[in-house]
């Protein structure tokens, strides 16, 4: 967790090769998840 700069077990890190696009913390909610993923494509 130390390495991705996550601050709780619930953060969701997008990366697109080494370049991180997004990133939520505590999110559950589908359609949010779903965005984080559009986002990296």
């Amino acid at each position: 967790m130390k390495r991705f700069g996550a601050h709780d077990r619930s953060t969701l890190i997008m990366y697109r090769g080494a370049k991180e696009v997004g990133r939520v913390h505590g999110v559950t909610d589908s359609k949010a998840i779903q965005a984080l993923l559009d986002k990296g494509l």
